[in-house]
């Protein structure tokens, strides 16, 4: 598959899950590289004793690990601070919302070495 084939099925998905959306309950989950993903709480069934559960964001290593989900609605904000003190203020409506199983949006760019240890 071609790259603009890959990426008219993106948005072809993306466009999909927009119209499955439905109220605009979310979580942001974010990853130690300063990445996250912000995807709807209906993306997600609920499940019971014994399954295995939902993948929620694909980590590699360009991405690294998740450390915190967050449940975020329109006009909300969320402060990330890194190990070396940097701090980031991101509002939740320039976080462009996908489906889950995704690798994530770069929501803040950290220097070499350090990374994202919370999110409030």
């Amino acid at each position: 598959m071609s790259e603009e084939e890959e990426t008219a099925l993106d948005e072809a998905e993306e466009n999909e899950a927009d119209a499955k959306r439905g109220p605009k309950e979310d979580i942001l989950i974010v990853t130690d590289k300063g990445f996250g993903i912000r995807t709807s709480l209906s993306e997600f069934k609920i499940m019971h004793r014994g399954r295995k559960g939902t993948r929620a964001i694909l980590l590699n290593e360009k991405n690294g690990h998740a450390i915190g989900v967050k449940q975020v609605k329109d006009g909300d904000l969320v402060f990330l601070l890194s190990a070396m003190g940097q701090g980031n203020i991101i509002e939740i409506d320039d976080v462009k919302w996908t489906a889950r199983a995704r690798t994530g949006i770069t929501l803040m760019k950290l220097d070499e070495g350090d990374q994202i240890i919370a999110i409030a």
